[in-house]
Order: C-alpha cells, then sequence, then structure tokens
C-alpha cells in the first residue's frame, strides 16, 4: 500500500496517481531482496474461487461546488427605429456643407437620444477622414510627379520653356 502525499489516502501498490485526488504518488521505495538460503519446495496454485475480484475505482468528487450560472438574458432595446421622414430629414441636414459638419460632430458626441443617428454621424465622420487621408496622400504624389515633370521641361527647353510656356504660364 501506498498514501498519497496530498490527501493521506491509502492507494494499491500498482497505481502510479492517487485514487482520491489524481495528484502523482510517490515512487515506491526500492527493497533489497537478499535470496533465501534453501528455497521451499512448496508450489502454490491459485484457484478460480481465491482469485480478485475486479473492484471499480472511486469516482472523482469535485471538492469545491460551484454555484449554476444564470441563462444569458439579451439586452433590452428600449428604442424605437427612426421614421422615413426623420432619416431623410437627417441625411438633408448632414449633406449641407457647414452645417451638416458640424451637426455630424454634434450628433456623434452624444447629443442626440437616437442610437442610430449617432452611429450614422459617426459613420460619415469615420469615412470622411479617410476621404480626407487620400486626398492629401494623392494630392502631395501627383503635385510631386508634376513638379518634377515641369522641372525636367523648364531644363530640357532652357530657363523658361518653350515658346508655349512662355506665352501661356508666364504671360511675358
Amino acid at each position: 500500500m501506498r498514501y498519497c502525499t496530498n490527501c493521506g489516502q491509502a492507494n494499491e501498490d500498482g497505481h502510479s496517481f492517487c485514487t482520491n485526488c489524481g495528484k502523482p504518488l510517490a515512487a515506491p521505495e526500492q527493497e533489497t531482496y537478499t535470496e533465501p538460503a534453501v528455497a521451499p519446495e512448496e508450489t502454490y496454485q491459485q484457484t478460480y474461487s481465491q482469485q480478485q475480484t475486479y473492484q471499480p475505482q472511486q469516482t472523482y468528487q469535485p471538492q469545491q461546488s460551484y454555484a449554476p450560472q444564470q441563462a444569458y438574458a439579451p439586452p433590452e432595446y428600449t428604442e424605437k427605429p427612426m421614421s422615413a421622414w426623420s432619416y431623410a430629414g437627417s441625411l438633408f441636414l448632414m449633406a449641407l456643407p457647414l452645417v451638416g459638419f458640424v451637426l455630424m460632430i454634434v450628433w456623434a458626441a452624444g447629443g442626440t437620444d437616437s442610437i442610430s443617428r449617432r452611429n450614422r454621424a459617426r459613420g460619415r465622420l469615420i469615412i470622411m477622414a479617410i476621404a480626407l487621408a487620400l486626398g492629401i496622400g494623392l494630392l502631395f504624389t501627383f503635385g510631386g510627379i508634376f513638379a518634377r515633370l515641369l522641372n525636367e521641361y523648364s531644363n530640357a527647353y532652357g530657363q523658361y520653356g518653350s515658346e508655349w510656356m512662355r506665352t501661356f504660364v508666364f504671360r511675358g
């Protein structure tokens, strides 16, 4: 018999883990075996009725009980959807050049009770920021290309370029 160092449960010699807590059992101490001087002549036969019967292992019982979880309940939305006229009116107001931009900032910051109007204003502001960043990037890209072409053209045709350049660009 080996005893568990964690819970003290007695376990049979063939087990590597405790049948109560599941922790690994310590290795059995090796006993030195010395052969007896005279071997006994007796033979031992075990009959069928003397064999050990199988006993199932004990089932694991959790040591800590847990409280049952509450069922998931989706959030309740109390906001009713916007009407078609309200939707069209907010689109019209956002389309106005300066007033629409100011309204989008106010609505996106939470100045409205409608969650859908607030989210639409935030989405349009994000799209406007992306469009502005792309526009600035394209302006610098094509501006640099145009400046390089203009520089190469003026180097090829002299200080003022060709007659066309003198007439239409510099008007001199």
